[in-house]
């Protein structure tokens, strides 16, 4: 896995390691929310994206997992317009926004 910020910096995620307890105590108690983890990760530096790359990689994933953009006969055509605007994004948060990825955030 790769992690790429707003800077078009990226990383190889070497591995992911629990450490712990995250949030507030009262995630444990029903209703409250699920525990959350505390992470550490370890990454290997690579070299940065060009905008243009970051595009072309996010229309190919865009591609490869259409059915999650279009549900089982889905708007084909809302989907081409969704890989247009990607095309023509001009930074990371357009991108990011366009594609609403699942951020893993509690609720």
């Amino acid at each position: 896995m790769e992690l790429i910020d707003a800077d078009l910096r990226r990383w190889r995620v070497l591995s992911v390691r629990r450490t712990g307890r995250a949030g507030s105590l009262l995630s444990l108690i029903p209703g409250f929310g699920p525990p959350q983890a505390r992470v550490e990760h370890e990454l290997e530096p690579l070299p940065a994206l060009s905008l243009e790359d970051l595009r072309r990689r996010t229309r190919d994933s865009l591609e490869k997992f259409r059915v999650d953009y279009t549900g089982f006969g889905g708007d084909e055509a809302e989907f081409e317009s969704l890989l247009a605007r990607v095309g023509k994004a001009r930074s990371v948060a357009e991108v990011y926004e366009l594609i609403q990825p699942d951020t893993f955030e509690p609720y």
